[in-house]
């Protein structure tokens, strides 16, 4: 069971890690008109908890801003608020990283946007 299990978590893998936004790059529909879309995640990995923070069952939550360039990766990262201080901040920095997006369309352009997002960590 674990090897089946482990080979779907490969083929997931390797399925997510393929997917491109370069196909959600362009802004032009079907008849090459400009089109409008909105901003919409096609990976989001969540962040590690930190094995100390678990073993105490320390709960809380980061919030951060950031932008989603027009390839759908994101940049400038800032955590707004954390609780409790610093103890999940690199974990979800890290995580954020790695998120990637369908770029948003304004009247067949593709543009930058701010983001806003918080993650929270439950505990044990």
């Amino acid at each position: 069971m674990r090897i089946i299990i482990t080979i779907a978590a490969i083929i997931t893998l390797q399925a997510c890690q393929s997917t491109s936004t370069s196909n959600y790059n362009h802004c032009l529909d079907d008849l090459g008109k400009p089109m409008t879309r909105d901003l919409a995640p096609i990976v989001r990995i969540e962040p590690r908890y930190p094995s100390d923070a678990l073993e105490k069952n320390v709960k809380g939550h980061v919030k951060l801003t950031f932008t989603v360039k027009a390839n759908g990766s994101t940049e400038n990262i800032k955590v707004v608020e954390s609780v409790p201080e610093g103890v999940f901040d690199s974990t979800s920095i890290a995580a954020l990283k790695k998120w990637k997006y369908v770029p948003q369309c304004n009247n067949g352009k593709v543009v930058k946007v701010q983001q806003e997002t918080t993650l929270t960590f439950h505990g044990k």
